[in-house]
């Protein structure tokens, strides 16, 4: 052999030897003692494959993960999701999910996984932030925005007025189509935006009333369903949906947040609804100012509320107020996105869980009349009312909901130092996905040693009882009644807006969204399934887990 043939021979052999390095080198590296599918280890995209082969057949990825619970049959298993990244640890148990939230705190953090979701379109919103003085600062901007006087008076009206609109929106559609199903699924997420616009700037964006124009359109498709075609709204209230379903980009490219930063930057769409995104800040805060000097300082809003804190803070201080910072655009923004697509979520959850259990839609409905008796066809409680009004049952049904709907399948936390978890060593910097959607909430429990628990979730036990291993997968709001009929949050693990320090800064705001939007619908409708047999009730991954098809009858109860 020549020489420059060996030497040819040297730098292919020893191409291939590095590259067979680097592949063993990025091949998943399991944490001892944690369970995994063994067949993942042995490829680069780990459980990749089995995910998206899930989510072709399925539209959403996460029965894949309660079946790999079912077939390792453990409550804790490692998943390989990141090519040359660490393992993700997924549990699936409510109490032990709990108590790493609620009692864990020195263990665990807000994971950045998470962070890395937001952080291209709001780099500074306080849930991407871990827990320190700057996140403590963040969430301070906006916490009396959840508090039941803020919520009543301010929040409450807005939230009512754009649920009330859907409603005369869905009697208009219903006249048209002759008892026939329309699909609702678009018309929800308007009115919930709708919702969270009036609650964070004092008015409704429009998207529901710009919905009448094309009424008249509405038409049957091939399934039978009546649609009617989508008016166009406002850009700047389009932007809000584009760029929180942008936020998927992140968890599906196996480059993470790297792929949304230039999503963002080079997608024209996402260009268009980030700049739409900071000329709506900037006019609505420059309003608000407005409105904040020139009268007794009334507020009307959450852009009210922050941007008069600020200027009452810089004026004590002796410095230039700074209303336009880009901590307060985060925190606004975040206030509008991350409300409208959770609410708009767990509706279509609601409508289709009241299609389904007429028993429980006639008690529901019977409890809120018995609350209210004696109002004319024509009118319904107002806001306040309805916000301070106990109804168990009403509060009941949206815990069961969001029981069974979970809009995020999972919780996540990252591990700040070595730690265990169900009896297994988890090293620092370890995302530890905690699921909501499979075993022990939505499905019976993987029995677990008491004796594995940590000492914390031992001492902690009797805060709230397992859920009834025969009844867990049937929609019955009466798990979380007393016997005196009255509301009980503690009777099940109620782990859908997370807990603890870090648990959902809107969870207060979430709830009342729910309860005016299921109050004025069994006020105004009963709810009916399109006619003919259901099938099993499907999800579908979008920004969150959604129902596969929300197509509903109506009867009108207020004429």
């Amino acid at each position: 052999m020549s020489s420059s043939a060996q030497v040819t021979a040297a730098i292919i052999i020893g191409i291939g030897t590095l590259l067979y390095l680097l592949y063993r080198f990025l091949l998943p590296k399991p944490i001892p003692g944690i369970p995994y599918d063994e067949a993942s280890i042995h490829r680069l995209l780990g459980d990749v494959p089995d995910l998206v082969a899930w989510q072709n057949v399925h539209q959403e990825p996460w029965g894949c993960m309660v079946k790999k619970f079912k077939d390792l049959d453990s409550p804790i298993i490692q998943i390989f999701g990141r090519v040359g990244g660490n393992p993700w640890v997924v549990i699936a148990d409510a109490r032990e999910a709990n108590d790493i939230m609620t009692r864990r705190s020195a263990d665990f953090d807000r994971s950045r996984f998470f962070g890395e979701l937001v952080n291209a379109i709001m780099p500074r919103f306080h849930t991407k932030l871990m827990t320190n003085d700057e996140w403590r600062a963040h969430r301070a901007l906006l916490k009396d925005t959840m508090s039941p006087a803020f919520l009543n008076s301010t929040s409450g009206p807005g939230l009512h007025e754009a649920f009330s609109q859907v409603m005369e929106l869905w009697r208009a559609k219903m006249a048209l189509a002759n008892d026939h199903p329309i699909d609702v699924e678009q018309d929800i997420m308007y009115a919930n935006l709708d919702a969270l616009w009036a609650a964070a700037f004092g008015k409704t964006a429009g998207a529901v009333e710009t919905q009448f124009k094309n009424v008249a359109e509405i038409s049957p498709g091939p399934d039978g369903v009546f649609r009617t075609p989508n008016a166009e709204i406002p850009f700047e209230a389009k932007a809000v949906p584009i760029l929180a379903e942008s936020m998927a980009i992140t968890a599906k490219s196996p480059l993470g947040g790297l792929h949304h930063k230039f999503a963002i930057l080079f997608y024209p769409s996402l260009r268009a609804a980030m700049k739409a995104k900071e000329t709506l800040l900037r006019r609505q805060i420059n309003d608000a100012a407005q409105r904040i000097r020139s009268s007794d300082g009334a507020v009307q809003s959450a852009t009210d509320f922050i941007i008069s804190s600020e200027m009452r803070a810089a004026e004590k201080e002796g410095r230039p107020a700074d209303i336009h910072s880009p901590v307060i655009y985060d925190e606004l923004y975040g206030y509008l996105m991350a409300g409208h697509d959770t609410g708009a979520t767990i509706s279509d959850w609601g409508v289709n869980f009241l299609m389904r259990n007429p028993k429980v839609q006639d008690t529901l409905r019977s409890s809120i009349q018995t609350a209210f008796p004696n109002y004319p066809p024509d009118e319904a409680p107002t806001a306040k009312a309805i916000a301070t009004t106990s109804l168990p049952y009403l509060d009941a049904f949206i815990e069961e909901a969001l029981r069974l709907g979970q809009v995020a399948g999972v919780h996540v936390r990252e591990t700040i130092r070595d730690t265990q978890i169900l009896g297994h060593m988890v090293p620092a910097g370890t995302n530890v996905f905690m699921f909501l959607i499979g075993q022990s909430i939505q499905l019976p429990p993987i029995d677990v040693p008491y004796t594995l628990r940590s000492k914390t979730s031992q001492d902690s036990y009797s805060q709230f009882p397992d859920l009834n291993p025969q009844d867990i997968m049937e929609f019955k709001p009466e798990r979380w009644l007393n016997d005196d009929g009255t509301y009980n949050p503690n009777a099940g693990p109620s782990l859908s807006f997370g807990t603890g320090l870090r648990g959902c800064f809107g969870k207060k705001l979430g709830l009342l969204e729910l309860r005016m939007f299921f109050f004025l619908l069994v006020w105004n409708f009963e709810v009916l399934s399109p006619i003919g047999e259901q099938g099993p009730l499907s999800r579908k991954q979008r920004l969150g887990l959604k129902p596969r098809t929300t197509y509903v009858r109506f009867r009108d109860l207020r004429k």
